[in-house]
């Protein structure tokens, strides 16, 4: 059983980019407001395949609140900032239930300066006051012991002065 949760979690970081870079398209789309402030002669083309760094462990940011379950990391990916953006997804394992995690995020961010763009059962989008975005998105686990697997995708605009 653990072979084929191996296989998914192996392909995971390919599906991750993929919903990252879909975010982040839908995020740059509905944000014209950024946009105008952004200079289109600074921007420099982004190569996602090789921007991407795999990180070890969990990336901390202090608009971003963390789970206070049971959580394993599992893995993720960090783009450095470019032309103003910085992405992190991360990969986690939880002895808690999908339904938890959706709660604890709903209500975590939008207490805290967020608003809550989509939340539809396992997967919800936020977007911070500062313009950041957050994506979580939470499935059933199979596994012994862990109740889900939950993923966050996280984009960290940096206005410029």
């Amino acid at each position: 059983m653990l072979g084929n949760w191996n296989s998914i979690l192996q392909k995971a970081p390919i599906l991750s980019l993929s919903l990252l870079a879909l975010t982040s398209q839908a995020v740059i789309s509905a944000s014209t407001d950024q946009a105008k402030q952004v200079h289109k002669s600074s921007q420099k083309p982004v190569d996602l395949m090789t921007a991407y760094q795999k990180i070890q462990s969990p990336q901390g940011f202090s608009d971003l609140p963390v789970f206070p379950g049971e959580t394993t990391f599992i893995g993720g990916y960090y783009m450095p900032e470019q032309n103003g953006v910085a992405m992190c997804q991360m990969r986690y394992l939880a002895k808690e239930k999908p339904k938890e995690i959706i709660e604890f995020y709903q209500d975590a961010l939008s207490n805290n300066g967020w608003k809550i763009l989509q939340c539809i059962s396992n997967h919800m989008t936020a977007r911070h006051n500062d313009g950041h975005m957050c994506s979580v998105n939470v499935s059933d686990s199979k596994l012994p012991k862990v109740k889900s697997l939950f993923v966050i995708c996280y984009r960290q605009v940096n206005k410029p002065h």
